[in-house]
């Protein structure tokens, strides 16, 4: 049987060049790593010192953060000294403007490090974030 520990997922987009296309298209190479199964978790602390990174927003949705994974993981990072804050706000097939107003919202706080934990809605939200 897995436990709650083995099917958390990680994306770390690590800071990457961002560039402005016309008509408002945006273009940019980040890379991600995508981390699930066991050990995943143990994992995360020594990936978040390889990256060098202080500020980390993980994005969940409301399910995964009341069933407990998202504290899981922000233990695990408060371990490693990390600032970490929490959005549980993905929701299934994001939209433009909702993706655009979550950026805006957390743009000023210049997070360096983007964790998707759940599902596809959260990993496609973080990564959305991570270039927006």
């Amino acid at each position: 049987m897995l436990e709650t520990r083995d099917k958390i997922f990680f994306i770390f987009p690590p800071p990457d060049r961002k560039e402005r296309l016309g008509h408002g298209y945006l273009s940019a190479y980040v890379s991600w790593k995508n981390y699930f199964g066991v050990g995943a978790l143990d994992a995360l602390g020594d990936e978040a010192n390889r990256l060098a990174v202080k500020r980390t927003l993980i994005i969940t949705d409301a399910g995964v953060y009341q069933a407990g994974l998202a504290d899981q993981v922000k233990e695990q990072l408060s371990g490693v000294r990390l600032s970490v804050d929490v959005c549980a706000e993905a929701e299934p097939e994001p939209t433009f403007t909702r993706l655009n107003t979550l950026a805006e919202k957390f743009r000023s706080s210049k997070y360096d490090l983007m964790i998707g934990v759940g599902g596809g809605s959260s990993l496609d939200t973080a990564k959305a974030l991570s270039i927006l």
